[in-house]
């Protein structure tokens, strides 16, 4: 019994964490058939903005500076990398934003 309660407690300050980490990762996604149509911008921050994704879906916000990543990180780099290889060879990308009805960082790349 003591191991029970023991661990009801620690399922008190859990529960919260489940309910509430998923909808923090929440995303939403684009796919964009030609990745080359994709207008971007980088700033002297590392900062890459993509700033027409309204002209694939018009529920993302209109241009300019909403939907971003960050060049210097890891993550960001190989953002960078996947964007500017799928851009050069026209193929589809897919894209997940944190939330595309605010100003979010872009936290998903690919082709899935």
């Amino acid at each position: 019994m003591k191991i029970l309660l023991c661990n009801g407690v620690k399922l008190l300050f859990l529960i919260p964490v489940l309910l509430l980490g998923p909808a923090a990762q929440a995303s939403d996604f684009l796919r964009v058939e030609d990745a080359s149509q994709i207008k971007w911008q980088i700033t002297s921050q590392n900062r890459v903005y993509l700033r027409n994704l309204h002209t694939f879906d018009a529920t993302y916000l209109a241009c300019c500076y909403n939907y971003w990543f960050d060049a210097s990180t890891g993550a960001g780099k190989s953002f960078l990398s996947v964007l500017l290889a799928k851009a050069a060879a026209g193929q589809p990308i897919d894209i997940g934003v944190i939330d595309k009805t605010i100003v979010s960082e872009v936290n998903y790349v690919g082709d899935w």
